[in-house]
């Protein structure tokens, strides 16, 4: 009985071999007036976003999601990519008996980033959660000078809070788990205006199966826009990693802007009531703002830097270092990928996007 069905298949497999079908340029264009229309409508239509999508279907859509994936302790979307990669592989090897035309490619590559869209991608068109104007830059540099400050002494109180002796680093008492636990509860405060999904406790965050891949492709997490789950790199300092927990979540939530993610990572770090949480929010705020100063005036963020406490100067020495053992051509092409991507999605500055994080803490102090 078992003969039949496979001595079929196999029937039907050869047939498929001998006649195969192939993708002509007509259907690609289908698939490219197709997108350009979801596009375009996208681009010139954010209130209908807002409203429509990223109110409307995607709740939805992730409550659909995380049934599915959401009881499983291990990122479901790390396993797709890799069952994707395994794919392709498997493709090439067939290569001579099934060639692959450029048609092909084109198309698959259309359909792959029309789903991509559909299931996370079209939060790049919605309206922006903070629309702030730009500041005098004179103004700008006083309060950032002000804000630096104010985080050197935050952070150096937080760090003898949590470790007596203040010429060693803070030590993460944390589980991965527990630390998991503690972002998302930081992010279920969020208030509702910044948030799409009813239940924040809904929200998925694991750990990252790729963990030093991660690190070689310089991302210290990411929000997988298939499976919608919301990926840590735990293989990182774990200084960082409540801060990116959170940062990820602001991902799920349907924000796409990677400025206004790392504000409302932050946000919630401080709102938290675990202090090395709210000890990540002040260590990452930190950094991006001596970042900031040191572009324009390097001497006075070398002045800044003298004001740690020897353990936070440790702490930051460390970090500095993780990233700098990490870094190669991998990283440098990766990153070039995803600034080009990020302009594509009408995040107009790229990588750059992520320190407009400054700008918001500078006009919407938390």
């Amino acid at each position: 009985m078992d003969l039949i069905p496979h001595f079929s298949f196999r029937i039907l497999k050869t047939k498929r071999a001998d006649h195969p079908k192939k993708t002509t340029w007509k259907s690609v264009a289908r698939w490219a007036l197709l997108l350009l229309l979801v596009k375009s409508l996208a681009i010139v239509w954010p209130q209908g976003i807002e409203r429509f999508y990223t109110h409307g279907l995607y709740p939805y859509w992730h409550a659909f999601l995380r049934t599915i994936v959401g009881w499983i302790p291990f990122s479901m979307g790390d396993v797709l990519y890799v069952m994707v990669i395994f794919w392709i592989i498997r493709v090439m090897l067939r290569h001579r008996t099934d060639p692959i035309t450029l048609a092909g490619l084109v198309k698959k590559s259309l359909f792959v980033y029309l789903v991509f869209l559909g299931s996370w991608g079209l939060q790049y068109n919605r309206l922006p959660l903070l629309d702030l104007p730009e500041k005098d830059k004179k103004d700008s540099y006083q309060a950032l000078c002000q804000l630096t400050q104010k985080l050197v002494r935050q952070t150096n109180a937080l760090h003898v809070q949590l470790q007596a002796d203040s010429t060693k680093r803070v030590p993460c008492l944390l589980t991965s788990t527990a630390m998991r636990q503690q972002a998302v509860l930081a992010a279920s405060l969020w208030p509702k205006k910044w948030t799409t999904l009813a239940d924040s406790q809904q929200l998925m965050l694991k750990p990252s199966l790729f963990r030093s891949g991660l690190s070689y492709m310089g991302f210290s997490g990411y929000l997988n826009p298939f499976t919608l789950e919301s990926q840590v790199n735990e293989a990182q300092p774990k200084v960082l990693q409540p801060f990116v927990g959170c940062h990820e979540l602001a991902h799920q939530q349907g924000v796409a802007a990677e400025g206004m993610c790392n504000y409302l990572g932050y946000w919630a770090t401080q709102k938290s009531t675990d202090l090395f949480v709210k000890y990540s929010g002040n260590v990452v705020a930190l950094r991006y703002c001596l970042s900031a100063i040191n572009k324009t005036h390097p001497k006075q963020a070398k002045v800044y830097k003298a004001a740690f406490c020897k353990g936070l100067q440790i702490e930051m020495k460390a970090i500095t270092q993780y990233w700098k053992s990490h870094e190669s051509w991998l990283q440098e092409g990766f990153l070039a990928f995803y600034d080009t991507f990020l302009k594509w999605n009408q995040q107009e500055k790229g990588l750059n996007e992520y320190g407009e994080f400054v700008r918001l803490l500078l006009q919407e102090p938390i």
